[in-house]
């Protein structure tokens, strides 16, 4: 092997690690044994490479190969089975925060906003890299002349072309100025002009000391900007080297990448296989744990600061995502009160006080599973896994879109209050009280909003969201005390009414809203409300750090 060869670091195939240079710095990614199951699929079995810093590692394998398993481990998304990897250092288990402060990620997809111009979709990964503002503002500034960008920085970037896009989410993992770059098929789906320009801002982030692990389909694009590569098949390193010495391995002259793909694995490098990395729960350990709340203790409310702004961007840019929950009660209390205001008894209400507060749940509750669809949406464009990989509070994401949810509920409130009004609905109560059953309204749809997460991290489908968003408020209100009063109900029924949440939380609105007796209906729908948030903010918190497409 060449003084060149020895320089740049040779990635070993497995069991090649030597001990003695484990611990110096100049590796800048160290892979030790590391295997990953999912259920009776071996993922990667005992893999073990090093890169050198400063160097690109070219990791080439058909789907289902363990290339995307392997960069989800070392970008902290994946927790191994056994064996263990350090990036910069720094193990990806015990120390991953410290590795997600190291790394940039660009995935399969580029995972850009595209409600965000190209800007600010920097200025928010820069905002959770922990950047003060103005720091923040110049580091986007600088992405954005480097990448060519500067003339569309103010346009959304669902304006952008593929190239374009593929751009900024390469210059979103750039703004943290990460020592690493991972980069998994980041020029999949581009034309050629498009990878072409790609390959050259690689090339010039390498010769600034960037490390650089890419995994490709493209063996050509492997040959142009590998110093190494590894060969992966069925989750084994089945060839290591330079392209020069795998060339030479297969014989002949002019042996081309191609040439040894098909000699070491069999078949070409676009073959399909029946697995390709399916997401399943990664485990998070008590020391990853333990770093994640330190950091959280740290920064949590500048991180869910970041994240309220841009979803409260989605809500000003998509009027008409949250306008059509909110319409929806409007249209729901003018056709009750129009059509069927005078066939309803109400003893002790007019109609159309008795319906409002009901109404006004009803808001909330449809607002729960609009954060039910947004959570899918982000899911798919590839957002969630950015933000995982970034060194931020790992609640951001969640607690940031529920309060943005919440901000949208004052709207929704107040939209249903104007509305009725308008039509002869009054409060009967003491100001103090008014606010009150608001404070209620604004808590419960807090405490509903983390149930949409859960749910739409569960379904991860946006149209199965949509219908989440529907069914169950519209069964929730059908079978509560909003719309007409429990007494009047088959008394089979009338169980279930009496004590499930949302009758719970209109009897107290209403009574708050009216001036009757409230403390026994108040303090249980405060009950219900804690208990909701109890429950799902950490089972959502949980879902979300195992989250995947």
């Amino acid at each position: 092997m060449s003084d060149a060869t020895e320089r740049k670091g040779h990635p070993r195939a497995v069991g090649e690690v030597d001990p003695a240079v484990r611990g110096l710095p100049s590796w800048a990614i160290e892979v030790e044994a590391i295997t990953k199951r999912f259920g009776s699929t071996e993922a990667l079995a005992a893999v073990d490479l090093t890169v050198e810093a400063g160097t690109v590692l070219g990791l080439l394998g058909p789907n289902g190969a363990g290339k995307t398993t392997l960069v989800r481990i070392l970008t902290t998304l994946l927790v191994p089975d056994s064996g263990r990897a350090r990036v910069v250092g720094h193990d990806v288990v015990r120390d991953a925060f410290r590795v997600r402060s190291s790394i940039g990620l660009a995935g399969q997809h580029a995972a850009v906003d595209e409600m965000l111009t190209g800007r600010e979709n920097l200025e928010l990964v820069g905002r959770l890299y922990g950047l003060r503002r103005q720091g923040c503002r110049q580091r986007a500034e600088d992405v954005l002349i480097r990448l060519g960008l500067t003339d569309a920085a103010d346009r959304l970037a669902k304006t952008y072309s593929g190239g374009m896009r593929r751009r900024l989410d390469l210059g979103a993992t750039l703004v943290g100025r990460p020592s690493v770059l991972l980069l998994d098929e980041p020029t999949a789906g581009l034309d050629p002009r498009a990878r072409t320009d790609l390959w050259r801002l690689i090339e010039q982030l390498v010769e600034d000391g960037t490390t650089v692990l890419l995994t490709s389909q493209y063996l050509e694009e492997v040959d142009r900007l590998a110093d190494h590569i590894v060969v992966l098949d069925k989750g084994r390193v089945i060839a290591a080297g330079t392209p020069a010495e795998l060339k030479r391995a297969v014989g002949g002259e002019h042996a081309t990448l191609d040439d040894v793909f098909l000699t070491v694995t069999g078949h070409t490098a676009t073959a399909e296989q029946p697995f390709d990395d399916p997401p399943l729960p990664a485990r998070t350990t008590s020391a990853a744990q333990a770093s994640s709340n330190e950091y959280r203790q740290r920064r949590a409310l500048h991180d869910v600061l970041a994240v309220t702004k841009r979803d409260l961007l989605h809500n000003a840019r998509l009027p008409q995502a949250w306008m059509f929950g909110a319409l929806n009660p409007v249209l729901f209390v003018l056709m009750f009160y129009w059509v069927f205001g005078g066939a309803i008894q109400t003893p002790g209400f007019r109609f159309i006080d008795y319906l409002v507060p009901g109404t006004l749940v009803t808001t909330v509750l449809i607002a729960g599973g609009t954060t039910a669809i947004g959570i899918t949406e982000d899911l798919k464009a590839g957002v969630v896994d950015r933000l995982r990989s970034l060194p931020m509070a790992r609640s951001a994401l969640l607690a940031g879109r529920t309060v943005a949810d919440a901000c949208r509920n004052v709207l929704g409130v107040a939209l249903m209050i104007g509305v009725a009004m308008a039509v002869g609905f009054r409060f009967h109560a003491r100001a103090v009280n008014v606010v009150g059953s608001f404070g209620l309204l604004l808590l419960f749809g807090y405490a509903v909003s983390w149930v949409g997460g859960s749910v739409g991290l569960a379904v991860k489908d946006s149209q199965a969201a949509s219908v989440m968003a529907v069914g169950p408020p519209t069964f929730l209100t059908f079978t509560s005390s909003a719309i007409v009063p429990v007494g009047t109900m088959p008394g089979w029924l009338q169980a279930f009414p009496r004590n499930q949440p949302a009758s719970v939380v209109v009897n107290a609105v209403r009574a708050l809203m009216h001036g009757g007796p409230a403390f026994h209906w108040v303090w249980q729908a405060v009950l219900w409300s804690a208990a909701l948030i109890a429950v799902f903010v950490p089972l959502t918190v949980r879902q979300y750090n195992r989250a995947s497409v």
